[in-house]
Parts: C-alpha cells; structure tokens; sequence
C-alpha cells in the first residue's frame, strides 16, 4: 500500500504541469461562461443545460475548489522548485571534483610510477638516474581499434629525460613498443641505432627525434578484462642490459593495476583526451 500510494505521489509530481494547465483552462472557461450570464437563459442543447446547472449548483464552491487546486499545485510546484536547486548545487559539486580530478589525475599516474620505480626497480640507485618510465594509453576509432597511443604520465630522477617531447601520438607497430603491443612483453638490453633503424622500423627522422638514445627496453601491455590491449608500460635505461631482479614480474602487477584505474576512469579519461588539441601539446 505504501509502494502504491509512493508511485501515485511520484507521477502526481511529474505531471504537475500539466495537471496545473488544466484547472487553468478549466478556471478560465468557467469564469468566462460566468460572464455570460448563461444560467438564467433557456437552452435545449443537453451541453448548454448541463453547464446550466453546474453554474446553478453553488458556482462559488466551484470555482474556490478550483482555485485552492491551483494554489496546492503551486505549492507543490515550488517545494519541487527547491529541490531543482539542490539538485543544481550538487551537480555544481560534482562539475567542482570533476575539475579537480581534471587536474591531477596525471599528477596520480606520475606519482604511482615514481613510487613503483624507486621502490621496486631502483631509479636512481647510482645516483646517474639513467633510467625512465613511460605510461602510453591506447586512442582508439569508433571501431574499437587502436589509432595511436598517447603519453599518460612519465616518472624519471632526471629532468630532462622526465619531460614529455610535444609529439603526442605513437605509432603502435615500431619500436619495442610495437613488441609489446603484439606479444604482450618486450625485453630488449643491447638497443642502438641499427637495431632501432632495422629490427625495430624507426625511420632516420624517427630515431634522430628521440631524446634519451636508451639501450635497454622493458615494455609490457596493459590489458583490459576480455584480453584487449588497452596501453603500454614502458620502463628504460641508456645503460645497455639494465635489468633489476624480476623486472617483467614487477611490470607486469603495476600494468594490471594501472590497467584497473584506468578502466574505471576511461570514460571521462577519454573524454578529456579526446578534446585536447595534440598539435598544441594539449591533452587535458
């Protein structure tokens, strides 16, 4: 009884509107036959005898009913109104956190893999700072398949192999990137110029712009519940075999947990993504 009479409140409260509209137009049209004068006129027509005596049966009850309706109905109105405008705060609250996870959900990703990489693979461990770390997410078209992947977050204990270059699109098929993309795991410790050119399909322009020439690379897939490849974790170093003690391992747990955080964010990830301009360096 008490689900019953909920229901019947709810769809009382949707149709206010209309249900206002029509004690309006019934009040008006009463008011206006009033006017008329047409009670104390003889009338065949059954309609016009019927309003005849609707206007003789205590008109003033009629019409006080009427309008006390109304006045219940704007009552109603404006408790809703009150709820519109809490409705409002709150999603100005959330618009407010969106804005604040806008701004440092990259801050989040950068810190993760800075405590990973100095805790689990000893950045920094011969004070050189020779290695880096790279979260790549994977962009994908209307048909679910991967256009490119783009730079989510970087960690390294040297500046200037920590900065992100202002190309914000990478290919997945060269590099050992492209390794990982396909095999799920690339391991390669004696990288140079050749082997980048040869084995790997960098092109003379593309290997000439990349920045830190590192000679070893560990890259593993990050991958979503139905096995798709979804980004690519990339740990380097210019020290050729460079290696910590179960370094795929290690990859592989934070590429499932990043793989998790991402999942959960990747609608509004997406979203964000999807609005910056990658010619500007823009990707929030």
């Amino acid at each position: 009884m008490m689900e019953l009479l909920k229901n019947i409140k709810i769809q009382i409260l949707q149709r206010l509107d209309w249900i206002k509209i029509y004690l309006t137009t019934a009040v008006t049209i009463y008011a206006v036959v009033c006017g008329l004068d047409i009670a104390n006129k003889n009338f065949h027509n059954p309609l016009v005898v019927c309003i005849q005596w609707l206007l003789s049966w205590h008109p003033f009850v009629i019409f006080s009913t009427l309008s006390i309706f109304l006045l219940i109905i704007s009552i109603m109105e404006k408790v809703k109104l009150g709820s519109y405008f809490q409705i409002k705060k709150k999603a100005e609250e959330a618009e407010q956190k969106l804005e604040l996870l806008n701004n440092n959900i990259e801050e989040l990703f950068n810190g993760l893999l800075m405590v990973f990489t100095n805790n689990e693979l000893d950045f920094g461990a011969n004070e050189q700072n020779h290695e880096r770390i790279s979260l790549y997410l994977a962009k994908k078209n209307q048909n679910s398949d991967i256009e490119h992947l783009y730079p989510m977050a970087r960690y390294s204990g040297n500046p200037e192999y920590r900065k992100k270059q202002q190309r914000k699109q990478y290919p997945v098929n060269i590099g050992c990137i492209g390794e990982a993309y396909r095999n799920g795991y690339c391991y390669d410790g004696n990288v140079d110029e050749n082997k980048s050119k040869q084995q790997y399909g960098y092109s003379d322009t593309g290997y000439n712009a990349i920045k830190m020439k590192s000679q070893t690379y560990a890259a593993i897939a990050l991958k979503d519940v139905n096995n798709n490849v979804i980004g690519i974790l990339v740990a380097e170093s210019i020290d050729s075999n460079w290696q910590p003690s179960g370094l795929k391992d290690k990859l592989q747990k934070q590429a499932e947990y990043y793989a998790k955080i991402y999942t959960t964010l990747k609608d509004y990830i997406d979203s964000k993504v999807n609005t910056g301009d990658p010619q500007k360096g823009e990707i929030w």
